[in-house]
């Protein structure tokens, strides 16, 4: 009885102050409880881990993105000179110009290198071929149209000049022609056509100029083309002071 009393209080002595039980031993404290974890906490890779687990996936990336697809070749795999996938350069046929209308084959073949160049279709071509071309003609017959209108209002102010014009109008023509035979020779036709081509034919100013020269072939008698008059030779300041002078030494 008192044997097991005695083995109680041992019990009871370890159990409370953390003293040593009998024999020695030294007493274990219970070990501290482990926390449940935390799911978004533990998903959290260290930064050092980041940055290598990312390399090596980089890594593992450019390895799957440079071995060839199946069933496609490798690139060491692909024969020299494949321009199957290439495509082609564009050939224009002969672009449509209204009549009338010309290019200069040189800008023309530099447009089409243009064209190319922008991937414009035969037809998407033809439509700016149309547009410069009409363009272009507006201009000339703008030209053209300017061009006439200032003849004929360049003739009404002849006909209505009272030197050249009115009664004068039909004699200043037979004094004019005379002008030009007399001065131009054999020349007369191409002095004329030159008239004629640039349109000064008409010029009120350019008429009155021939008119005026006529009439002094006219009172002076005619000139011979192509032989020009005799010069004067220039005579010095005694010989103008002194002209008597100067003729009884001749």
């Amino acid at each position: 009885m008192f044997k097991r009393l005695m083995q109680r209080f041992v019990l009871l002595e370890g159990e409370g102050g953390g003293d040593a039980p009998a024999g020695g031993a030294a007493a274990v404290a219970p070990a501290a409880p482990v926390a449940p974890g935390n799911l978004v906490a533990d998903a959290v890779v260290p930064a050092a881990a980041a940055v290598e687990a990312g390399t090596d996936a980089k890594a593992g990336a450019g390895d799957a993105a440079g071995a060839a697809k199946p069933g496609e070749p490798s690139e060491a795999g692909k024969p020299e000179g494949d321009t199957a996938g290439e495509k082609k350069p564009i050939e224009y046929t002969d672009f449509k110009l209204p009549d009338g209308v010309e290019v200069d084959a040189a800008k023309l073949t530099e447009f089409k290198d243009k064209a190319r160049e922008a991937g414009l279709t035969q037809e998407q071509a033809q439509q700016l071929v149309d547009l410069h071309a009409n363009t272009l003609k507006s201009a000339t017959d703008a030209s053209t149209q300017a061009w006439y209108d200032t003849q004929k209002q360049w003739q009404e102010a002849v006909k209505n000049d009272p030197e050249i014009g009115g009664k004068n109008f039909e004699p200043m023509k037979a004094v004019v022609a005379n002008a030009i035979d007399t001065i131009g020779g054999e020349d007369a036709a191409k002095i004329r056509q030159a008239f004629d081509y640039t349109g000064a034919g008409n010029n009120p100013d350019v008429i009155r100029f021939l008119y005026r020269l006529g009439q002094a072939i006219g009172e002076g008698g005619a000139v011979n083309s192509g032989k020009p008059a005799a010069v004067e030779a220039p005579r010095s300041a005694a010989e103008k002071l002194y002209p008597s002078q100067s003729q009884t030494n001749q």
